[in-house]
């Protein structure tokens, strides 16, 4: 399973075991900013989708070299907006035995089925996924495993940080200015009466919470379920603009290759924080490509998810 995303290519390889469970194997990814430039000229830069093919190739020989049974790709916001979208998919190997651009719907029920898969079987409590990609914000509700409904809207950690935070560092004026256009844009996200439990996925969450852990390398058990609170998001979308890209990428816990839109990143998950009206969030490592495999392994909504010993090392990033 390979994930074109805006800013990462992500790769997953999972296997259903004789219980049931989807086990995943490995989980990596790579910073290529496919989406680099979208914002401005409507359409994917070539060295943006050199950068991504190359990474896509590299997954694909990764997945093979574990005898897969299938190879398969999508596509989302980028893919969705750009208008060249169709010549970047026509060029994708031929080791990739099927492509889907998903909807932003499905996007966002593949995100939830992700998420829910810590909840008990069984439990009916409102739950509310929020994912925050390069490109795009989801935001989806269910009830225990099971999805209902969600709203999309085109901000993302990429497209802030060309309309509105490109200085070095960005500063107090402009970190006014991306506030009010994601205050905007999240006007097309409808507060939910009762989000219940909040859970947030997508790099940009699990990047925040590194960091306030202080995490010198990835750890998904630490990661996994860890609480962020919106002060500490605050404080980070603060910290983040006070600082020039390469202090950032200086900062224990941030991938240095999101250096560039941290600051993004965490304004928008403030901003996500202010519009649900809700305080805390939970962070979940899982992301939209582990729903996919989930429905492609045909593992009901409440199935559960194993994980490999080796998971620990791996990457689990969007």
């Amino acid at each position: 399973m390979i994930d074109i995303g805006t800013n990462s290519v992500l790769l997953t390889v999972a296997q259903l075991d004789p219980d049931g469970r989807m086990r995943v194997l490995v989980d990596e990814a790579v910073v290529t900013r496919l989406g680099e430039g979208l914002e401005g000229l409507g359409r994917l830069g070539a060295s943006a989708i050199c950068r991504t093919l190359e990474a896509v190739d590299e997954f694909v020989d990764k997945a093979r070299a574990l005898n897969v049974a299938r190879v398969i790709a999508i596509g989302t916001s980028a893919l969705r907006t750009a208008s060249n979208a169709g010549a970047f998919v026509g060029r994708l190997p031929s080791g990739v035995d099927a492509y889907e651009l998903l909807s932003e719907t499905d996007e966002a029920k593949l995100g939830y089925i992700a998420a829910a898969m810590d909840e008990p079987q069984g439990v009916t409590a409102p739950l509310t996924v929020v994912d925050i990609g390069g490109g795009s914000v989801e935001v989806s509700q269910g009830l225990g495993r099971r999805f209902r409904s969600a709203e999309s809207v085109p901000l993302g950690a990429i497209r802030l940080t060309e309309s509105s935070l490109n200085g070095d560092p960005p500063g107090a004026s402009q970190r006014i200015a991306a506030l009010a256009r994601a205050d905007d844009l999240l006007l097309g996200i409808t507060p939910p009466a009762r989000p219940g439990k909040v859970v947030g996925i997508g790099g940009t969450l699990v990047s925040l919470l590194s960091v306030r852990l202080r995490l010198a390398t990835y750890d998904a058990r630490r990661l996994d379920g860890g609480r962020l609170t919106y002060e500490e998001i605050s404080e980070l979308a603060e910290f983040f603009c006070s600082r020039t890209e390469a202090e950032r990428t200086q900062v224990v816990g941030l991938d240095p290759a999101r250096a560039a839109i941290a600051p993004a990143g965490a304004i928008i998950a403030e901003r996500v924080c202010q519009r649900l009206k809700v305080e805390e969030l939970a962070v979940c490592t899982r992301g939209v490509r582990h729903g996919v495999l989930a429905e492609a392994l045909a593992i009901s909504p409440t199935a559960s998810l194993g994980r490999d010993a080796s998971d620990a090392d791996n990457r689990m990033d969007s």
